[in-house]
């Protein structure tokens, strides 16, 4: 990690890291990769629940920039990049977003080609359900999951909000609390120019 700045007051945090690529002891490239919380796919989140993945980014990110720099080098290079791949879907998933997660396509099924985003508006629970199969794949499992959660989030601090401007017509003068639980009363319905993922 050559840069690290993690500003908890501001919830600002943002990593850049170098890999190295090595062969029989000898350096062969190396790559870097950046990652910050004010990001645009980020930017809508809690920055406070994206630093372990703002960090696994820049990893990922100079991973990738250290391979793509030897890809051409197969007298160096000498892995197949299909062994790769579980290491890719692994790192996909980690890393993974709310916004990444609405723009996955389905390939399959009478939802094919049409993304998460567009069938959690005409029938999510579809998307229910495929979380239940054992043959879903589980980069669309996470993906699912992840646009459920954000949602749900949404909801609380929508009902948050909503409990706070109450409370503030009733009493004006009286300092607002945040640490009020709302109940299911106060839930309001996250329409969809409200999603967490555009």
């Amino acid at each position: 990690m050559t840069e690290r700045i993690q500003d908890y007051d501001k919830g600002f945090f943002a990593f850049t890291v170098r890999c190295e690529l090595y062969k029989n002891g000898m350096k062969i490239t190396e790559g870097v990769g950046h990652c910050n919380t004010k990001e645009k796919k980020y930017i809508k989140q809690d920055p406070y629940t994206l630093a372990n993945t703002c960090l696994k980014m820049a990893k990922k990110r100079a991973q990738i920039d250290a391979t793509l720099t030897v890809a051409s080098l197969s007298e160096v290079f000498t892995q197949d990049i299909e062994d790769m791949q579980e290491y890719i879907q692994t790192e996909r998933i980690e890393t993974m977003t709310a916004e990444d997660a609405a723009k996955i396509k389905l390939s399959f099924g009478k939802y094919k080609n049409k993304t998460l985003k567009e069938v959690y508006q005409t029938q999510p629970d579809y998307l229910e359900w495929l979380v239940s199969q054992d043959r879903t794949e589980p980069v669309i499992k996470k993906a699912i999951q992840t646009m459920f959660d954000a949602v749900e989030q949404q909801k609380i601090r929508k009902a948050q909000q909503h409990l706070q401007q109450q409370e503030q017509q009733v009493n004006p003068q009286q300092e607002v609390r945040n640490d009020t639980e709302p109940t299911n009363e106060d839930f309001p319905m996250v329409k969809d120019e409200d999603l967490p993922f555009d």
